[in-house]
């Protein structure tokens, strides 16, 4: 495998795209931090020998923070990733950690992040 391999992380998302050739690897954490969207990782399998890419991202309406525990799926056009909650537990809080409530689209062409609707959950009463 060329290129220089991600940090070791636990708890990230690993998406394939719709081209099934590359892998992009989102957040997580290691002992002292999350990885926020500012850089992916992608592991191109499209040649013989395998290569490790890491993209610089950016957004108009800002970027995910470091986030580890989230949820990423593969949107219809198959080369957005659409990101969904998720915790940081290497935050400045004493109390708890940070827990998110937000969505965010990375586009795979342009590395752009933008802000989804925020996608609450919230508790469901059962109804008699």
């Amino acid at each position: 495998v060329l290129g220089d391999f991600p940090q070791p992380r636990s708890y990230h998302t690993a998406v394939l795209l719709g081209d099934e050739k590359r892998v992009v690897i989102l957040g997580g954490n290691d002992e002292v931090k999350s990885f926020n969207g500012k850089s992916v990782s992608v592991l191109d399998t499209s040649q013989a020998v395998w290569s490790w890419y890491h993209h610089t991202c950016h957004g108009c309406q800002g970027m995910p923070g470091g986030r580890s525990g989230h949820e990423a799926i593969l949107m219809g056009d198959g080369k957005s990733i659409l990101i969904y909650g998720g915790w940081d537990q290497n935050s400045n809080e004493e109390e708890e950690d940070d827990i998110f409530g937000d969505a965010w689209l990375l586009d795979t062409e342009t590395w752009g992040w933008r802000r989804a609707n925020d996608l609450k959950i919230t508790k469901c009463e059962k109804k008699d």
